[in-house]
């Protein structure tokens, strides 16, 4: 079975057809329906400025509280701090020996020259 698909049989004759002056009359009756229809409302100035402020204030406030909590938590300890800590390790573990281990500590330590030394600088 065989199918001829030409389209030569057809001819150049166009199956649609517009009416007589229809774009003669087209160009003014779009602008009629134009000037009928209620103008677009122009935006609030204000209600734009108000949500362009609260926008700016809100990121501004997470910057700051980002900043903040790395700042404050996330920042490696200063030395001073640093020293405190060492400081208070050495006396809770200083604590934790008994009685004689103490004696003995400070009777060894007590005439030390370098550890005189070291206090005088601090």
């Amino acid at each position: 079975m065989t199918t001829n698909h030409s389209t030569t049989h057809i001819g150049k004759r166009m199956p649609y057809s517009v009416p007589a002056g229809y774009f003669d009359t087209l160009n003014a009756e779009i602008m009629q329906q134009l000037a009928q229809q209620a103008p677009a409302e122009k935006p609030n100035s204000r209600k734009r400025l108000w949500r362009i402020i609260t926008a700016t204030l809100s990121t501004a406030a997470v910057v700051t509280i980002a900043a903040v909590i790395t700042h404050n938590y996330l920042a490696p300890p200063t030395t001073a701090e640093k020293i405190a800590n060492y400081d208070q390790q050495i006396d809770q573990a200083f604590n934790h020996l008994s009685q004689t281990d103490q004696d003995y500590l400070l009777s060894v330590y007590q005439d030390n020259l370098y550890i005189d030394d070291i206090n005088e600088q601090l």
